[in-house]
């Protein structure tokens, strides 16, 4: 072979070898440009942004606000409860609570739980099983039925007043409603006495909803709620609606007002000598008024009070002329009558 031949094929040697080497980088460069990132940066990048909106929408649909905490009662003398232990169906027990705080458990014996909450009493009897060697790791249930000394009352204008479960009554409306309603004669002003000495409370109940949403106030164990009665003002006599009419609160209730609220006057009605009676330190004081002048805009209308009496008496001469009428129509239904 010649030296020129043996050149010649060294070069093409050599240009199949850098050939070869560019063809090989090129093929790596695009493996690495379609395989998928590693998968610590998928977890980095999940967790430097995280899906929070369903999350938020989660929280925000629980309805628990800071004061909707589940209420922490505790155990007083006259509550009654039931504790188990469980598996060890023979150590369930119903229990009353004592005055000095004590219960009766089989095998611990007297234990004070009076003070402590379910919770804690749990753990204490927990402790005394264990400490006196009878159970090694015992779950112990303690279920308070009536708690007696935490409940919340409601006196007053309200179907059924009396003591009421602080757990089942814990707002003001459901206190209402456990009460049975609010009586017809109930006022708007409701008062609150709280048992942690803090000050009274006055509550004014009213029907617009967001006012009602805003008193609707939250109750503890304790606390006594108090109805008073509504101010009323009866209207009788002549009057096509005789009765008592409540004077709702904030409102100045007049003569014109509640002769309105009584449908009217009757056609045998004197308004010109209506009669006011109202309650004084001194005794009842009766005094006249003219509602015909006022209905007319000649005299001023007249504000009444709680428990004012509105007497419209009847015109003697509209009665007479409606007893002759009545007596002529008897005698001529008499006469056919007796005739048939």
């Amino acid at each position: 072979m010649s030296m020129s031949s043996i050149v010649r094929s060294r070069t093409v040697f050599f240009l199949l070898l850098v050939l070869l080497a560019v063809s090989t980088l090129c093929t790596a460069q695009e493996t690495q440009t379609q395989s998928p990132q590693p998968a610590s940066n998928q977890v980095g990048s999940v967790q430097s942004a995280p899906d929070t909106s369903s999350q938020g929408q989660k929280t925000g649909n629980t309805g628990l606000s800071s004061s909707d905490t589940p209420v922490k009662l505790l155990i007083g003398p006259g509550d009654q409860g039931d504790m188990s232990v469980y598996g060890v169906p023979e150590l369930t027990t119903h229990f009353r609570v004592g005055a000095n705080g004590e219960v009766g458990l089989p095998l611990v014996g007297s234990l004070k739980i009076g003070g402590l909450t379910a919770e804690q009493a749990e753990e204490e009897i927990t402790k005394k099983f264990v400490a006196g060697g009878f159970l090694r790791s015992p779950h112990v249930t303690v279920m308070i039925r009536d708690y007696t000394t935490q409940g919340v009352s409601v006196m007053g204008e309200v179907a059924r007043p009396g003591v009421y479960s602080a757990l089942a009554a814990r707002r003001l409306y459901d206190l209402f409603l456990a009460a049975g309603g609010l009586s017809q004669r109930a006022g708007r002003n409701v008062t609150i006495q709280h048992a942690d000495k803090r000050p009274a409370e006055q509550i004014t109940l009213g029907s617009d909803l967001m006012a009602t949403a805003e008193t609707n106030v939250e109750l503890k164990p304790g606390d006594t709620v108090i109805v008073p009665r509504a101010g009323v003002v009866y209207v009788i006599g002549e009057v096509n609606r005789p009765g008592e009419y409540v004077i709702s609160a904030g409102t100045n209730m007049t003569a014109l007002s509640v002769l309105a609220m009584a449908a009217g006057p009757s056609h045998n009605a004197s308004l010109g000598k209506t009669r006011l009676m109202r309650r004084t330190p001194q005794g009842i004081q009766t005094s006249e008024i003219d509602l015909k002048k006022i209905m007319d805009a000649k005299n001023k209308d007249v504000a009444l009070n709680s428990e004012d009496i509105l007497f419209i008496p009847a015109s003697r001469g509209k009665m007479a002329a409606e007893r002759g009428a009545s007596s002529v129509l008897g005698m001529l239904t008499s006469l056919a009558l007796y005739r048939f």
